[in-house]
């Protein structure tokens, strides 16, 4: 009997990452720095997309990911409970190819 193939898996292509900066580090290019070489490592093992959500009202880290070529692609509501509270994530994406 010969081996089985794997089977291809559709969204292999696509990386899904997170980012946390310290509060004592923000605002140093930190984030900046952690994402520019994930968009590299992603980009030299295949990856053509990355996806990420982050908090509605994190408007920094909303802009930076924007300034680095993520675009917006839709909302969860209710995506984050911190303390009793609900916040929604922005989804947002970035094609690498």
């Amino acid at each position: 009997h010969g081996a089985a193939a794997e089977a291809p898996t559709p969204a292999r292509h696509i990386g899904k990452f997170g980012v946390s900066v310290a509060k004592s580090h923000w605002r140093l290019g930190v984030g900046r720095a952690m994402c520019v070489a994930t968009l590299h490592v992603s980009r030299s093992v295949a990856v053509t997309k990355l996806d990420l959500e982050v908090r509605e009202d994190n408007l920094n880290a909303i802009a930076l990911y924007e300034s680095i070529g993520f675009q917006r692609e839709g909302s969860s509501a209710r995506g984050l409970r911190v303390n009793d509270r609900y916040f929604a994530n922005v989804l947002m994406g970035c094609c690498l190819d």
